[in-house]
């Protein structure tokens, strides 16, 4: 990788670097005389920019092996992970880069300095669709960027560079496996190109095919059996088979009453009880189902990709320039098992399938049934002593152990005996196998437009360019809930109450193999999602040299001035089934129908000014200034700026500094999004177990949540560690301003030739920052929760508080989750009110010298040391700080130092190179009560991976490259399953910061000619 410095949010990619002067070199145009560098569309000969810009060379992919650039990219130092290609759980199918960790959506993705299609809602752009064979460079630009490309480019921009000269025919083919021998990945792409009339033009042509096979997580021993965070022995999830069962009411409360929590062996009254598929009976307690094995560590990935480009000079004041890709992409993800996830059903007290002894308990247990109710009549006095109705046609009775037995035998709904019972329901579907989706992404893009010169001294350059991306999710395995209901109505083993749809009867009461393949072919019927991005872009500018020149500069001033106009259109459509809230099993998240839009209209200038060069002490000093301003259709007029400015007082030393202030819109998810429940990672609940029976005012925040008075005693966490958030867009939100500035140095002793080294700062604050509040902030804001020790401080709360009676409860049970359809769960919505701040140093080093007269050594280092990265999701929340630590609070890992050292050696036709990552230790966030989990699990030691990979030119046309990934098969940290994030904590690990495949084995081969 390159450097003049800094980089972005992803945590390794070894880097080789060069002295600015030498990237200008690479970089000229066709002239030869000016360069286009990433962060400014003013071409100069003799710019440096204000800016750091880091820069992944061809030769650094070729040595990595990479499949999709995302890979290298989220192992930049200083980068945080996004979502990836090693994270099965919330994947929608793309890969993204979050930059320095203030979120994938505050960066912008270029391809030849033009944004690329959005793959989602949130207008982030998909890295697997990057045509990695045909890239000369990838730069990577943190800050000043807002004023050239565009507000919203917060943290920086990746512009992927293209070769724009290619003259033959390339081959490559690249082929890895792990030591494991799975895991495969192999990538062929050819490359054709052609000069047109003495250099006057260009063609280049690039088809490609890229497969990736899975590694599942039950492949790997440290990750095979799911492991509790709390008490380190096996955990997993609490719809397990055979079937768990518990009823809400009664005077015992809960069915069963007493059970064993399975992490601390303790009984309580949790109203976990599992069937003995031999007794027929309930007994106290469940084993958890280990979902580990069936989930990917490494996701499939099939694709075909074309991509084309040219252009021609019919003179110098006119070029014409093409380009277009097609991508056709389709990557699967993979869940255990579906299951009912904790379904309340009215079960039949006569379902066959319903053990005798289940029956006997159920009476025993004095619990709330319920039973058909007479049906109003208007002319009947209403009779006071009557029960209570509870819903349409039924009334809540006790009944007796008599009346039990006749509703055993009532298997007609007219039989005033027949009686149905309200049954939580934790069944995992086994029979019906894995739940697979695949995702299929169709995008195209294209670019056209026409440069050229104005006059000597001054270029234009006028483009146009539209993009289509739609993909679409395929579903099987999940099961549908309103089909699985009309099966558990049932009096017969063949046939339903409700015969409609050819309704089969299904068997949840047996043991694991229980449920019948007609019953499964009737409820998992499949269902499909798909979504939708739409951009269309022009733009023109004009930029060179006015003719004056300052009287102490030897280098005339520069400018551009541009325009540049963006409509963007997104949305998702569903069949009814995804639609439907909790109708599709194991889904999460309903997605409803949207569909939003907006445009933007800008006019941006940019100036450089040589102000002083070739005197005592100022061999250069430049001033560089830009600005833009933006027309939002939603927000309104928008305003950004950029001051920077270089200084090398002798040739060996510059230095630099860049000021931007930005304002950046929402987005059309941030905007029109449904509101929507889903899943989140959480382990805490004040109103869980006896604490409400002993304090009044915890009780009554706990009734005003939704939970009944039954309910209070018995009410539970997730022994997954999840809980229910809704959320979604707010079509209110305003801008968010950032100020971020950087300074700098890049320093080329005279008396060290070959070595450079690059030092920056950066500091970025996000205020007015459209953010949801974290779990624990919800909490807090209600129940009065001390972060440092998880005490209450329920004295200070209100049960009429909004914060309080804003979570609301799961009906049947009282607990945080369940049935996304009832249980909204935690609030999680949409504002301004966030702030989001972050800091560091940035630190790059090359040196390149020959060892002997046969041998180059050849040396890059780049490194990061973050200080602070603080998120504040309203004036009352925390200001946390997650550098260095983890938790459900802290997504993805942010390490405080780490760095990336490669060491090449080349004689002759062979090279041999050596890179060496390392990551620093984390603990677990102390304020988030450390306390509750492992304690060898709330720390995790400093990570090195070490590639080794040889280089041989076996023909003039052929190279082959080998390469050796994780040398010495390290092994990731462990910190159990549900101690972070869902998202990144998967596995028993973090499979998007460390090596999940082990030590694996790559071969390339380049074939040219």
């Amino acid at each position: 990788m390159a450097a003049a410095p800094a980089l972005a949010q992803d945590q390794d990619a070894e880097v080789d670097a060069v002295s600015a002067a030498d990237l200008e070199q690479e970089n000229t145009d066709r002239s030869g005389d000016a360069i286009i560098v990433t962060g400014t569309r003013i071409s100069n000969p003799n710019l440096e920019l204000a800016s750091p810009v880091a820069v992944v060379g061809e030769e650094e992919l070729a040595l990595q092996a990479t499949s999709t650039v995302e890979e290298t990219l989220r192992e930049i130092p200083g980068a945080v992970a996004s979502l990836g290609s090693n994270l099965n759980n919330g994947n929608g199918g793309s890969t993204f880069i979050n930059l320095r960790g203030v979120g994938s959506n505050r960066n912008i993705t270029l391809l030849n300095g033009t944004r690329l299609v959005p793959a989602d809602t949130s207008l982030r752009v998909n890295l697997d669709i990057i045509p990695t064979a045909l890239l000369e460079r990838v730069d990577v630009l943190t800050g000043g960027a807002g004023s050239t490309y565009g507000a919203d480019a917060v943290s920086g921009v990746i512009n992927f560079v293209t070769k724009t000269d290619f003259e033959g025919a390339e081959l490559t083919v690249l082929n890895s496996i792990t030591e494991e021998g799975d895991g495969y990945v192999g990538r062929a792409d050819l490359t054709l190109g052609a000069n047109l009339e003495d250099g006057r033009g260009n063609v280049v042509l690039n088809l490609g095919y890229t497969k990736r096979d899975p590694i599942r997580q039950g492949q790997r021993d440290y990750s095979e059996f799911n492991i509790s965070s709390f008490s380190g022995n096996p955990g997993g999830s609490s719809t397990t088979t055979p079937i768990r069962i518990s009823a809400a009411g009664g005077a015992s409360g809960i069915l069963g009453n007493i059970s064993t929590d399975p992490d601390t062996g303790a009984e309580s009254n949790t109203g976990f009880l599992q069937l003995d598929p031999d007794a027929g009976v309930l007994r106290p307690g469940f084993t958890p189902f280990n979902f580990n094995p069936f989930n990917y560590f490494q996701l499939p990935l099939e694709q075909y990709r074309i991509y084309a480009q040219g252009n021609y000079e019919i003179s110098p004041a006119f070029e014409v320039f093409a380009e277009a890709m097609y991508v056709d992409n389709e990557v699967r993800t993979n869940g255990a098992p579906s299951g009912t996830f904790g379904v309340t059903a009215p079960i039949p007290l006569s379902n066959p399938f319903l053990p005798q002894g289940i029956v006997d308990q159920i009476c025993a247990a004095d619990t709330l049934l319920y039973v058909p109710a007479i049906p109003d009549d208007p002319a009947t006095p209403e009779d006071e002593s009557a029960p209570a109705v509870s819903a349409p046609g039924q009334v809540e009775a006790f009944l007796d152990p008599a009346a039990c037995a006749a509703a055993r035998a009532a298997t007609d709904p007219d039989d005033p005996n027949f009686t149905t019972v309200n049954l939580t329901l934790g069944r995992r579907l086994v029979e019906f196998g894995e739940r697979l989706s695949v995702r299929e992404t169709k995008q195209f893009q294209i670019k056209t437009g026409v440069r050229g010169e104005i006059s000597p001294t001054l270029n234009y350059e006028a483009f146009f360019s539209y993009g289509e991306s739609d993909r679409t999710r395929k579903q099987s395995g999940n099961g549908l809930r309103s089909r699985l209901l009309q099966s558990l109505n049932s009096t017969s083993t063949d046939q339903c109450l409700d015969t409609t749809n050819g309704c089969v009867p299904i068997n949840l009461f047996g043991p694991t193999g229980s449920v019948q393949p007609e019953a499964q072919a009737f409820i998992d019927t499949g269902n499909q999602q798909s979504n939708f991005n739409r951009l269309t872009q022009a733009g023109a500018y004009i930029e060179g040299e006015p003719g004056f020149t300052l009287p102490w500069a030897l280098s005339g001033v520069s400018f551009v001035l541009g325009t540049e106009y963006r409509e963007y259109t997104a949305g998702a459509s569903s069949d009814i089934l995804s639609q439907t809230p909790s109708e599709v099993l194991g889904n999460g998240a309903a997605t409803p129908d949207f569909t939003g839009s907006y445009d933007v209209k800008e006019a941006y200038g940019e100036l450089v000014v040589p102000l002083v060069e070739g005197k005592s002490f100022f061999d250069e000093l430049t001033l560089q200034l830009g600005g833009r301003v933006s027309d939002y259709s939603t927000t309104g007029t928008e305003y950004t700026w950029k001051v920077g400015a270089t200084w090398a007082p002798v040739p060996s030393l510059l230095f630099r500094g860049n000021y931007q202030k930005v304002t950046r819109a929402p987005n059309i998810f941030e905007l029109f999004n449904p509101q929507v429940t889903g899943l989140a990672n959480f382990s805490a609940d004040p109103c869980a177990g006896s604490a409400p029976l002993s304090n009044a005012d915890l009780r009554a925040i706990c009734l005003a949540q939704g939970a009944t008075s039954g309910q209070i005693g018995g009410i539970i966490i997730d022994p997954a560690g999840q809980v229910n958030v809704t959320s979604g867009g707010n079509p209110n939100l305003d801008s968010e301003d950032a100020n971020t500035w950087t300074i700098g140095a890049i320093f080329s002793p005279d008396f060290l030739p070959g070595f450079t080294a690059t030092i920056d700062y950066y500091n970025i604050e996000v205020t007015d920052a459209i953010t949801i509040p974290t779990e624990d902030d919800i909490f807090a804001n209600c129940f009065g929760v001390n972060y440092a020790d998880g005490s209450l401080a329920i004295d200070g709360s209100s049960a009429s508080d909004p914060a309080c009676t804003g979570i609301r409860r799961n009906p049947a049970t009282g607990n945080l989750f369940g049935e996304l359809a009832t249980t909204p769960g935690l609030p999680q919505v949409r504002t301004n009110q966030g702030k989001i701040f972050t800091d560091g140093i940035d630190l790059t080093m090359a040196y390149s010298a020959p060892l002997t007269d046969s041998i180059d050594w050849n040396s890059s280092f780049q490194g990061n040391w973050t200080n602070s990265s603080t998120f504040q999701a309203s004036p009352n929340g925390l200001d946390r700080e997650c550098v260095g630590f983890y938790s459900s609070n802290c997504a993805s890992l942010q390490p405080e130092f780490s760095f990336n050292w490669r060491n090449t050696f080349s004689f002759n036709d062979v090279s041999v190179s050596v890179a060496w990552r390392w990551l620093d230790s984390f603990e677990y966030e102390p304020i988030s009560d450390p306390s509750r989990f492992v304690e060898e699990f709330t720390t995790i030691d400093s990570y090195s991976l070490v590639d080794l990979s040889a280089r041989a030119k076996v023909l003039d046309s052929l190279d082959f490259i080998f390469g050796i990934q994780n040398v010495f098969d390290k092994t990731p940290p462990l910190v159990g399953s549900n101690i972070g994030s869902t998202g990144f904590n998967s596995g028993n690990t973090y499979p998007s910061n460390y090596d999940v495949r082990g030590r694996s084995y790559s071969l390339t081969l380049k074939l040219g000619f």
